[in-house]
């Protein structure tokens, strides 16, 4: 209750940008649909929204571009698809594991 009251009291004064940090942390899977949906629709309306999280399929589903930090650095910044057809793989996810494990066995 306290995610979804937070995502309210964000939307109060009508943001053109929106910038929320793992807005979906600790919902259940109703109060999911309903912020995938939420945020969704604000996309359709042409917010801005900058959003920071590790679950991947809710990146790859929502974001138009995708900046991939890892250990502070930089590895990945456009569109999801992209870094999946770089990586030669078939999805986001996919795409992301790869780069970061192949990042992580050069360091």
């Amino acid at each position: 209750m306290q995610q979804r009251a937070n995502f309210a009291i964000a939307l109060l004064n009508d943001p053109e940008l929106l910038i929320l940090d793992e807005p979906m942390s600790g919902l259940d899977p109703i109060g999911r649909a309903d912020i995938l949906a939420l945020i969704g629709e604000l996309k359709s309306q042409g917010r801005s929204i900058l959003f920071c999280s590790h679950i991947l399929e809710d990146v790859d589903r929502l974001v138009d571009n995708v900046l991939v930090l890892h250990k502070g650095r930089t590895l990945f910044a456009g569109p999801p698809r992209s870094l999946a057809e770089r990586q030669g793989c078939p999805s986001f996810v996919e795409g992301y594991l790869r780069l970061v494990q192949q990042v992580s066995e050069n360091d």
